[in-house]
């Protein structure tokens, strides 16, 4: 297998970029002493889409002809895959090699009836023939779907996170405010699951590249050279999860984030999307409470942002390129990890006592009173949290038969859960008993309500 590689003057650009930030990291912990480094957040990888091809293949449909060997061929394969890269694997813009010559192969579409599935490739629509690759927790976390029209690309996805805890027999999370598609926080050991999720992606880059190459043979009969083999990352997403963290701890990011829109849901997720609907970007970027205690930064990149961070064989080289692509995408938002730091609640001192008092969790305490959503709903993946609200009375049906906020749990939110954040000292404004007025405890700003 060959993942592919920088060229040399991209190659070069990334060196001297990554001597920079180190040279700057240097003299900001002179000036500021022992800041997070990119090591504070736990970094690990989720969902990721890929593309699969082979120039080699060219050589099979071709079956000898002189034209496969043509440089001017050549050429066009090259850019074809360049292309893969750039602008992803959907309706490529570029010529393919006699053109002419590729065939639609219904006759083995139509041998395989069990694997038969819609799907879009290098020109648009099509048929393909999928199969799945692992299944864990009654989900398929893995699986592979090959075109039926030559060149026979194949479009592969994995959710990194579950398969992960496939591999390793790390239990189920019992809570999840959305889903439990995350490593228990028990998992704290950020360096280990860094290098862990590093050696992964290249182990699964590997290991579907022989399963797309045997497919390939037992399909069509195409016996292919690995090295002439590409696994292309097409969207990847980056989790960078703060442990023992609320969310509300980081709202104040959406503040100084510059951005064209900042969407926040009301949900027990508090989800805060920054430029939701610029589809056409590269890169996208979200916050969101993961479960209680588990606040997650998470980054997406597509397309060439992919290709471009994700293309070492080596997983100490590739974990500096994560690392960096992380700084590229928060420095479009003007953001920097080593300034991501949570902000200390006003009323941290009195949550912690409720909650010892209470023998509740804090962090599920906390997640009620800061969710401004007064209904909720439960997936089958996180009926746990249903059955753990319900017992500690913060939820109730209403006469709908839907999921509500108890009237304790709606007193700790109005209570508790209004404020700003003061733009000079970076903590929680008040509600001022006096006026209309939201107060800064600490330097004595004040914003007003209307």
């Amino acid at each position: 297998m060959r993942i592919p590689k920088l060229s040399k003057p991209e190659q070069k650009r990334v060196d001297k970029e990554s001597v920079r930030k180190a040279k700057a990291l240097e003299k900001i912990r002179e000036i500021h002493g022992d800041l997070p480094t990119l090591e504070f957040p736990r970094i690990s990888l989720d969902r990721a889409v890929f593309s699969i091809f082979s120039k080699d293949i060219f050589r099979h449909i071709y079956r000898g002809k002189d034209s496969y060997i043509d440089r001017y061929d050549q050429a066009r394969i090259n850019r074809m895959v360049e292309d893969i890269k750039t602008n992803g694997y959907q309706k490529l813009d570029c010529d393919l090699p006699e053109r002419k010559d590729m065939k639609y192969r219904g006759d083995v579409f139509n041998d395989y009836n069990q694997f038969k599935q819609n799907m879009i490739d290098h020109k648009g629509h099509g048929n393909g023939l999928h199969f799945k690759l692992c299944e864990f927790e009654d989900e398929v976390i893995s699986w592979i779907t090959i075109s039926m029209r030559e060149p026979h690309m194949a479009v592969a996805y994995v959710n990194f996170q579950k398969y992960y805890r496939y591999l390793n027999d790390i239990p189920k999370p019992k809570f999840g405010n959305f889903d439990t598609n995350f490593i228990p926080l028990e998992c704290d050991n950020k360096e280990k699951i860094f290098d862990d999720f590093a050696k992964l992606y290249l182990r699964w880059c590997q290991e579907v590249e022989i399963v797309y190459r045997k497919l390939i043979d037992d399909l069509f009969g195409y016996e292919l050279d690995p090295e002439k083999t590409e696994v292309i990352p097409a969207s990847i997403e980056i989790p960078c999860e703060y442990l023992n963290r609320d969310i509300a701890e980081y709202s104040w990011l959406s503040d100084i984030a510059q951005c064209k829109s900042v969407v926040k849901m009301s949900d027990l997720t508090r989800t805060m999307y920054l430029n939701k609907s610029l589809k056409s970007r590269r890169f996208q970027m979200k916050l969101y409470q993961k479960a209680f205690g588990l606040a997650r930064m998470e980054l997406t990149v597509h397309k060439d942002w992919a290709s471009h961070f994700f293309c070492e064989t080596d997983p100490a080289v590739l974990k500096d390129k994560i690392k960096m692509c992380i700084d590229a995408v928060l420095g479009e938002y003007k953001l920097s990890l080593y300034e991501i730091k949570p902000v200390k609640m006003t009323y941290d001192i009195f949550l912690s006592q409720l909650a010892a008092d209470l023998k509740w969790d804090r962090d599920m305490l906390l997640a009620i009173i800061e969710s401004k959503n007064s209904e909720f709903t439960f997936k089958n993946d996180n009926q746990g949290l249903r059955k753990k609200l319900k017992n500690k009375d913060l939820i109730e049906k209403d006469h709908r038969g839907v999921w509500v906020k108890s009237d304790y749990a709606k007193w700790l939110s109005g209570t508790l859960g209004r404020y700003f954040i003061c733009p000079h000292c970076r903590t929680y404004m008040l509600k001022s008993e006096k006026s209309l007025e939201y107060v800064c405890t600490t330097c004595g700003f004040s914003k007003k309500m209307i």
